[in-house]
């Protein structure tokens, strides 16, 4: 079989070049630092949001810039080769809760979410794994009860191993909204959009990892969570598929991240080579 690699197109370069500016000036200066320290940037969500780089997948007219995939995973592999946890951040946004809210928003709720994340108001997040529920995600347990009074959605659960889970402003959560007398498997979970503000729920345990420091990773819990019935997205039943089809992209993200990461380790690799002698010559010789 014979792969024929396409050049990128003078735009695509201009969006790479601009990538690789702002992630040198901007991010690789603190890089080692805020992973030590385990700390995310917040000023960094503000800064993504002014160049576009929240919106690259979000049409013109909520407020992105409408780019092809392609282009996205140019920019975020030059992201990647500075910081892999703001790389993380950048991916999460783009591919799960701002997609889910583009393909099965209404028209209020891409109005009223889309535009604030392309701009870089509010930061996404996604919440599918619980505690007991990891590879196999369709056994999660956090149910949604409805409130036939209001029409609102009562959520008791807790949700595992956040990205950006501090600091996510919108964050698409799986709950299922069948009964525990008529269990549906997949079928019986939905998705819902939420806000930190909401009463009940709260942030919980911090994960202490070995790498990606700087992209806080927590626990969620809802606690008789009430949300609004206009937060549920798309048709209930549906959550785990438009997660499961979201996660297509997000893949897509993860591997322009491995690339940009193994870019970074062969540049290290080879100054090190350079610079490192032995027997009175760089080791790079033998």
């Amino acid at each position: 079989m014979t792969w024929a690699l396409t050049p990128l197109t003078e735009d695509q370069r201009e969006v790479q070049s601009v990538a690789r500016e702002f992630a040198q000036a901007e991010i690789a200066p603190y890089s080692a630092q805020w992973d030590r320290d385990a700390y995310f940037d917040p000023a960094l969500v503000t800064k993504l949001g002014e160049l576009g780089f929240l919106g690259m997948l979000i049409p013109e007219q909520y407020d992105g810039l409408g780019l092809d995939t392609l282009t996205y995973l140019v920019a975020l592999e030059e992201i990647a080769t500075v910081d892999a946890s703001v790389a993380v951040m950048l991916s999460v946004h783009n591919s799960l809760p701002t997609q889910m809210i583009l393909r099965w928003g209404s028209e209020d709720q891409k109005t009223r979410f889309l535009k604030p994340m392309a701009r870089g108001e509010m930061l996404g997040a996604f919440a599918l794994s619980e505690p007991e529920a990891g590879s196999d995600a369709a056994s999660l347990r956090t149910q949604a009860v409805r409130d036939h009074a209001s029409g609102d959605w009562i959520l008791n659960g807790t949700k595992a191993w956040v990205s950006s889970g501090t600091k996510g402003d919108v964050i698409l959560a799986m709950a299922r909204t069948d009964t525990p007398e008529d269990r549906r498997g997949a079928r019986g979970i939905s998705a819902f959009i939420i806000t930190p503000e909401l009463r009940g729920f709260s942030i919980g345990k911090k994960e202490d990892k070995m790498g990606l420091r700087a992209s806080p990773t927590v626990h969620l819990h809802f606690s008789d969570m009430r949300v609004p019935a206009d937060r549920l997205l798309g048709q209930v039943g549906s959550g785990f598929i438009y997660a499961m089809q979201s996660l297509d992209n997000g893949r897509l993200g993860i591997a322009a991240q491995a690339i940009g990461i193994a870019e970074a380790a062969l540049r290290q690799a080879a100054a090190y080579a350079a610079d490192r002698k032995q027997f009175g010559k760089p080791i790079k010789e033998f």
